[in-house]
């Protein structure tokens, strides 16, 4: 499309199709609710001029799901490139996405095919050079908030897990929780319990683990012992989780004990 086309496209009704998303954990959050969003993407195409077409809804998925794999959102793309709408409108850019790289992938593709995309609350207009160019700033921004989440996120487990609790249902391999199982049952906050031979097999696997023997290895030199847990051999599987495990406590400084 020229530029001239374009220009002459913006002086016609801009056709805009709404586009709101929730995840399940945003659903109660005062301001993110479907209801709330579509109240604001109707005021907002009212008060540019546009010209509604419709509003697409994707409820219960997360904004680290890639546009494609979005059927609300997938479905709003197609009717833009296929020239039934001029545009899509948000509420905000986290509604969009969670991933600098789509974000910037959907500015990306509205420049390149001629079409709009305004973000409200963060006031962004792809139809201009600045609003690009915010739009890349604010896409980080986004991204950095997740990163921050999910660091957080880790601190209050690994906070959990210095405290000796199970940090979900399954016990952590060498404990069990005090009626002698390894399912937690919620709302149980008890310390867990060291298990004798878990423990045992832990330690010989940290030994292996320091010498450098690969998953493959510890397999043979654990020979014909059962697993405590399961009453079966040792599995590459089973052994890769326990490793990986261990090199977690070892960041966070907890030690098997025994």
């Amino acid at each position: 499309m020229t530029r001239k086309q374009r220009k002459a496209k913006q002086k016609a009704a801009v056709r805009m199709i709404g586009y709101v998303r929730v995840s399940t954990d945003e659903q109660a959050e005062k301001g993110v609710s479907l209801a709330a969003q579509r109240r604001k993407i109707r005021a907002q195409c009212e008060a540019q001029g546009y010209e509604l077409i419709r509003i697409e809804a994707d409820e219960g998925i997360s904004g680290t799901v890639p546009p494609a794999q979005r059927p609300a959102l997938a479905a709003a793309l197609r009717s833009i490139a296929e020239g039934e709408a001029d545009g899509l409108c948000c509420i905000k850019l986290d509604r969009l996405g969670r991933r600098t790289r789509d974000i910037l992938e959907l500015a990306d593709d509205a420049d390149r095919n001629g079409w709009r995309l305004d973000v409200i609350q963060e006031r962004l207009d792809t139809g201009s050079p600045v609003g690009r160019f915010v739009l890349t700033i604010f896409a980080s921004l986004a991204e950095l908030e997740r990163d921050q989440i999910a660091l957080r996120t880790q601190d209050a487990v690994d906070h959990v897990a210095k405290e000796g609790r199970a940090r979900s249902r399954w016990t952590p391999y060498g404990f069990r929780n005090q009626d002698g199982g390894f399912v937690t049952l919620s709302g149980d906050k008890r310390p867990l319990v060291p298990h004798a031979e878990e423990q045992k097999a832990i330690r010989k696997l940290q030994r292996l683990l320091n010498q450098g023997v690969s998953v493959r290895a510890a397999v043979h030199k654990m020979g014909k012992a059962l697993n405590p847990r399961t009453g079966k051999t040792w599995t590459a599987s089973s052994i890769q989780s326990i490793f990986k495990r261990l090199e977690r406590w070892i960041d966070i400084e907890l030690k098997a004990t025994g």
